[in-house]
């Protein structure tokens, strides 16, 4: 989007704790204009953004994310007569809408429902999110244009989270936030029944949690009591930059069981990685079933062990042909390019 016939990007946003790691995975050229926050990290009051987004010379203003403070900096510059764009991110779905109702119903009763009146057009990952879009501003205009995914090959060295005994085994991946809505808690205990179900798929399997806990706060602990009777699962902590791509080298499976999801960025990045997948049909990604490259589950205890068995009968030939497909998905459907294309397209139609 930065590149030549394209846009001059400038990224206005907040500052936190992780503001000078993230920056640094930027692509050179773009400037980022970072301002202090107060109170609550939910919601990101910062007077410096709305200042500067009232003088801002902004041809358009691409808004991600919903239901924070800069929702109404940009609304107070987009009565200049400027249009914006508006990527919801899932946050308008029925799951996170239930979630605070008093609150959100005050944030947008004061703001975000004009917020979301004006905006010149809102973009979605999925069919789903352009549903849930509707439901709130039934005459809105939606493009659907899918998230870019690009990993950089493995120079072959192993993650810091490795060990010895994981050689030989059949690695299976649980990668980023771990909530209850991912499923994390009926696979472990899929995991948990087949390990001590079947004695060959306990020893020459490893299934590796890698992510943040966000309000599962007790998988630290249940994860060291599966792992004390079957030496075969680990949690290994949050993994960003090359740390994470790392992880998704080392891993044979990805796993993503989840009951809600917009459009996951992890299946993106493991297909990238010409890594097969594990998911269920509410990932909102059916051409990666259609094209070879993924696993159906449900997400339940029950579905995850058959397709977790379906996955362990796999040879090596059938993994390798799975993450050919997996690679061709992503070049054909999430590269930079057609994204990018996209996306312009999205822009020059609203301004």
């Amino acid at each position: 989007m930065a590149g030549p016939g394209y846009y001059r990007i400038t990224i206005v946003t907040t500052r936190d704790a992780h503001f000078e790691e993230d920056r640094k995975a930027l692509p050179d050229g773009i400037r980022v204009h970072a301002f202090p926050y107060f109170g609550p990290a939910n919601y990101r009051f910062s007077p410096g953004m709305l200042w500067h987004m009232l003088f801002s010379k902004a041809k358009i203003v691409h808004v991600h994310g919903l239901w924070m403070f800069h929702c109404l900096a940009v609304l107070a510059w987009s009565f200049r007569g400027k249009p914006y764009v508006v990527s919801p991110h899932g946050m308008l779905e029925e799951w996170i809408l239930r979630r605070s109702p008093r609150l959100k119903a005050i944030v947008s009763s004061l703001y975000q429902g004009l917020f979301l009146r004006r905006a010149a057009g809102f973009h979605a990952l999925t069919n789903k999110e352009v549903h849930d879009i509707k439901l709130q501003i039934p005459d809105a205009r939606c493009e659907i244009i899918p998230n870019y995914a690009s990993v950089p090959k493995s120079d072959g060295r192993k993650p810091r989270w490795w060990r010895p005994t994981m050689d030989g085994r059949k690695i299976y991946l649980f990668l980023g936030r771990i909530h209850e809505k991912k499923g994390w808690r009926e696979l472990l205990e899929a995991w948990e029944a087949l390990s001590a179900a079947d004695e060959n798929f306990s020893r020459y399997s490893c299934l590796i949690y890698a992510g943040w806990l966000d309000g599962s706060y007790d998988l630290e602990d249940l994860v060291g009591k599966a792992f004390l009777k079957s030496q075969n699962v680990y949690y290994v902590g949050p993994q960003f930059g090359l740390a994470k791509y790392m992880t998704i080298h080392a891993a044979d499976f990805v796993l993503l069981p989840s009951k809600s999801e917009g459009l996951p960025m992890v299946i993106l990045e493991a297909w990238a990685a010409s890594k097969p997948v594990i998911m269920t049909p509410e990932c909102n990604l059916p051409v990666g079933f259609a094209a070879g490259a993924a696993i159906q589950t449900g997400d339940s205890v029950d579905e995850i062990m058959a397709a977790l068995l379906t996955a362990d009968g796999l040879s090596p030939d059938d993994l390798k042909t799975m993450g050919e497909a997996a690679r061709a998905v992503v070049g054909e459907y999430f590269s930079e390019e057609a994204v990018a294309q996209k996306m312009t397209k999205l822009y020059k139609s609203v301004t």
